[in-house]
């Protein structure tokens, strides 16, 4: 028995995200200015996967750590060069939709 496009891409999707998506995901939270916590759990990640994509991220100055005043919480934030490649990423999930709809909900 083989699966239909929709139920194979749905099952693709939920069993594994690749790079793109994750890093799509992570720059959609940082926009917010908000702990690596609080990013990782929201993109449904773990600190050991997550953190070569925020080295990746922060080195080529997708995001920035915002080093509170002593004390405080540090938080990424999307930066100008961030904005311009999220901005890419959902232009390409826009054109994907139709391919794979239910992969982009």
């Amino acid at each position: 028995m083989y699966l239909s496009r929709e139920e194979c891409t749905t099952w693709y999707y939920l069993k594994r995200r690749d790079a793109t998506k994750v890093i799509h995901d992570i720059l959609v939270l940082a926009e917010k200015g908000v702990p690596k916590t609080r990013i990782v759990y929201q993109a449904n990640l773990n600190f050991t996967f997550a953190q070569p994509f925020f080295d990746f991220l922060i080195s080529r100055g997708y995001i920035a750590k915002d080093a509170p005043p002593k004390g405080g919480i540090t938080v990424y934030q999307l930066t100008e060069r961030g904005q311009n490649l999220l901005k890419l990423l959902r232009q390409v999930e826009t054109e994907l939709r139709e391919f794979m709809p239910r992969a982009f909900d």
